[in-house]
């Protein structure tokens, strides 16, 4: 019997009493793996990467890790089923360049591939670099300034070669390589005895042997004590793996000054930069970096910062410095200077800036219209709160202070006789 209601029409059903239907879900492949890293070590390259950003809805059950050196790229690994987000790949070579992509893998499909990573696995205390030598000139000797203890062999992939007396004793000991023929070759410098010592400093500082320079493989851990002009002048180096030991080292003065070609720099975010008292002119001129990864730095013993940047004109992404310690450092004159391409404000309001005496051109020829207003309120307040030293000249470029920042400004120039330029 069917219930009616006083028209006779049956009573309509109660939204608790009609049937479901189950929501339909597309299931797609995984997007990209993200923020790939790869890290060299000796016969070994392991890489690193951030999960996807969307499984697909279906849970991820592996990664493709595909390689090349020349050509196309090849599949070495799939993790399936472990979805670890790391891998170790241990058939790499020594010397060898390895470019690497990862693609990420659901019940759907492989998905899009990963950025794309460069490695160049080698012995880590070892330090290599190619060279280029032309038919006229078919030598090369690496430069050394006196003092340390040097005590390294050398090895080369031209058979033909010939090779100093070895081991390498003395700063000054011939150590000049007399290659079989023009072309690019690849030199390593290996320690004799202790496995991460031999050679203190590298000293080309600007003398024509500079020029023959093309890329440093691995920086090594050679027991490096001195950076002060160490590839000042290498102006056709392309690029620079800091895979290695800088613990030691007191000085980078100009150890980069000049490499006018050199567009790659990795592995330096991780470098022990804590015993390093002088940074002048430590990248200047370097007119191909786009990026320097200084993220792990702590600049404890550091007093000199003097054109630390300056003239890095195609640097678009900011360094980091919020973190440094920068009590202690006297001169930060030029350090922005003609840095005509970088985005946004350099991180600087968190610094102890108490001895500071000289910000001559600090930001002189910055990228016109990067600095805001609230940015450079901030400095100024930050810095106006602390005991800094008087008679202090500071260039912001074009950097105009607002409201309390106008306040923050006068008192530094009323108390302190700050000298200081900007857009006002």
């Amino acid at each position: 019997v069917v219930q009616t209601e006083d028209n006779g029409v049956p009573p309509a059903a109660s939204a608790e009493s009609l049937p479901t239907d189950p929501v339909q879900v597309a299931l797609t492949p995984p997007t990209a793996p993200q923020t790939l890293t790869a890290v060299e070590g000796d016969n070994i390259v392991t890489l690193n990467w951030a999960a996807p950003a969307s499984d697909g809805n279906t849970p991820i059950t592996g990664y493709l890790i595909e390689r090349k050196t020349t050509g196309d790229f090849a599949p070495i690994a799939n993790t399936s089923p472990s979805t670890a987000l790391t891998y170790d790949d241990t058939t790499a070579i020594n010397g060898t360049t390895y470019t690497y992509r990862v693609a990420a893998i659901n019940a759907v499909d492989t998905g899009p591939y990963s950025n794309e990573v460069i490695a160049t696995p080698a012995p880590v205390s070892d330090f290599v670099i190619t060279v280029a030598v032309t038919a006229g000139d078919l030598t090369f000797t690496l430069p050394h300034d006196s003092g340390g203890t040097f005590d390294y062999n050398i090895s080369t992939d031209d058979a033909g070669a010939t090779l100093p007396t070895l081991p390498i004793t003395a700063w000054n000991a011939p150590n000049t390589i007399t290659f079989s023929g023009a072309g690019t070759w690849t030199v390593t410098y290996s320690p004799n005895g202790d496995p991460n010592t031999g050679m203190p400093n590298v000293f080309f500082d600007n003398i024509p042997e500079a020029a023959k320079v093309r890329t440093v493989e691995n920086f090594g851990n050679m027991g490096w004590a001195n950076a002060l002009g160490a590839f000042y002048g290498c102006s056709n180096m392309t690029a620079f793996n800091g895979n290695g030991d800088v613990s030691g080292v007191l000085s980078m003065s100009r150890m980069f000054r000049g490499c006018t070609a050199l567009a790659s720099l990795t592995n330096t975010g991780s470098w022990d930069v804590s015993g390093v008292v002088n940074m002048l002119n430590m990248f200047r001129d370097c007119t191909s970096l786009t990026a320097i990864d200084t993220s792990g730095w702590v600049t404890t013993a550091l007093t000199n910062a003097a054109r630390l940047f300056q003239g890095c004109t195609s640097l678009t992404s900011q360094p980091a410095v919020g973190t440094w310690d920068m009590l202690g450092v006297t001169d930060i004159e030029y350090m922005y200077q003609e840095c005509s391409s970088l985005i946004g404000e350099p991180d600087i309001d968190g610094w102890n800036v108490t001895t500071v005496v000289d910000g001559t051109d600090f930001m002189s020829f910055y990228n016109l219209d990067q600095l805001s207003s609230a940015w450079y309120n901030g400095v100024l307040a930050a810095w106006n709160l602390q005991a800094v030293q008087n008679k202090v000249p500071i260039n912001f470029r074009d950097a105009v202070a607002t409201g309390a920042g106008l306040v923050d400004r006068q008192a530094l120039i009323d108390d302190h006789s700050w000298l200081i330029e900007d857009g006002a």
